[in-house]
């Protein structure tokens, strides 16, 4: 027995990382998959990925305009959204001295502002009952070196947004909950070369007392859970997958 199955499902930042993998495994379980990216490169190494088994949509994720258009766009196609996952969004490491109004504008467009407005919009769209999950991060719980005050913020903000949409939306049947990954082994690292991965690598492997970083999959899993009917009872909860950062 498929956990999604025949559940329409949609994804935001699902073209890489934690949000491909998700969609990988909410196919696998049965679900129909929409995903959403704004990377030309991305979207169309998902689009030859996945060919027909996936939908892949063009969206900006803190643009306004562009969540009223993939509303449209899903409701010209889809009877309902059973599942809505709300992964896309951007980190910074910008100490506050260098941190500009216009990135921190963007980056909220984008982690907060954008995940709101999309819900906003897709709320018509919500089967009775269905379930929001919002992409978190252990910055929203703690203060950590490297990590701006401005991404900190975002992801607090976003939480402390789920716990209030969950009561809101509980005599809706529509159940919100986070998730809040840890460090992940995402495809950002390849950006820093070899060498600089490496040493990364080990340096926040040494801060986790698990020892080493999380996968992509690791939240997946979880994300399946939270999609699923397993989940019917969890409601405003963050789930956190840190190997142990925060409560160790």
């Amino acid at each position: 027995m498929f956990r999604l199955s025949g559940k329409y499902t949609l994804i935001t930042g699902g073209t890489t990382g934690i949000g491909f993998e998700t969609a990988k495994k909410f196919h696998a379980e049965g679900a129909n998959v929409a995903i959403t990216g704004n990377n030309p490169e991305t979207l169309d190494f998902a689009q030859r990925f996945f060919g027909k088994d996936v939908w892949v949509i063009p969206s900006d994720a803190g643009s306004l305009a562009s969540q009223v258009i993939l509303r449209d766009t899903i409701k010209e196609r889809w009877p309902q959204i059973d599942a809505l996952f709300l992964n896309a969004g951007i980190v910074t490491s910008h100490k506050l001295e260098e941190e500009s109004e216009e990135g921190f504008d963007r980056l909220m467009s984008i982690n907060l502002k954008g995940p709101f407005f999309l819900l906003q919009s897709m709320l018509p769209l919500l089967a009775r009952p269905s379930s929001i999950i919002l992409s978190g991060s252990v910055s929203g719980h703690i203060g950590k070196s490297g990590t701006s005050a401005t991404y900190s913020a975002s992801k607090g903000a976003l939480l402390a947004m789920g716990r209030a949409l969950a009561a809101e939306f509980v005599d809706r049947q529509i159940r919100v909950n986070s998730i809040s990954p840890g460090p992940i082994m995402t495809p950002a690292f390849d950006k820093l070369g070899i060498n600089n991965t490496q040493r990364v690598y080990q340096e926040v492997s040494a801060m986790i007392p698990a020892g080493h970083l999380g996968t992509p999959a690791d939240v997946a899993d979880v994300a399946v859970f939270l999609a699923s009917d397993e989940s019917k009872f969890l409601l405003g909860t963050d789930i956190i997958i840190d190997g142990g950062m925060v409560n160790i």
